[in-house]
């Protein structure tokens, strides 16, 4: 089974999918064209006011960044509800 994120929503579906990886597109950095990427992850501070929990938390949210020049795509920073400006 694998995961899909739809990339206009955050909705998870569990499918069986058969890709042919020669047949899909390599992400490339916006700003140098690099197309190798590092893991990283930003963390987001939840109030105690909004936790579920009461009490204050903190959530990480993995995200690449490339390996040359350490841009964040923009879509995934659109996907976590940032912007540049938001991480600098």
């Amino acid at each position: 089974m694998a995961k899909i994120l739809k990339l206009n929503g955050d909705e998870v579906v569990d499918k069986k999918v058969k890709v042919d990886i020669k047949q899909t597109d390599t992400l490339a950095c916006e700003l140098c064209n690099c197309k190798i990427w590092d893991s990283a992850q930003i963390v987001k501070r939840v109030s105690a006011l909004v936790s579920p929990t009461g009490q204050e938390t903190l959530v990480p949210l993995p995200m690449l960044v490339c390996k040359n020049c350490g841009d964040i795509p923009e879509l995934l920073l659109k996907q976590a509800g940032l912007t540049k400006e938001d991480i600098t």
